[in-house]
């Protein structure tokens, strides 16, 4: 869960940080679980995560066993 300062220190840019990453992440796979906690870990907010990882990732792994076994 975001809060509305964070969410706000992303979206006003107080720090130039948030649209550098931004800018960086767009052409790649998945970025959007990456940009949110790499913010957050390094600004001012890095004392307000709860460090319990509870995210669930279900990749769909049928198209390399494919690619491997033709």
């Amino acid at each position: 869960m975001l809060t509305l300062s964070f969410i706000e220190f992303c979206i006003l840019g107080i720090d130039n940080f948030p649209r550098t990453l931004l800018m960086y992440l767009e052409n790649m796979s998945y970025s959007f679980t990456n940009y949110f906690p790499t913010i957050i870990c390094n600004s001012k907010f890095k004392n307000t995560v709860i460090n319990n990882n509870l995210q669930y990732v279900a990749f769909n792994m049928s198209f390399l066993k494919k690619k491997l076994y033709v």
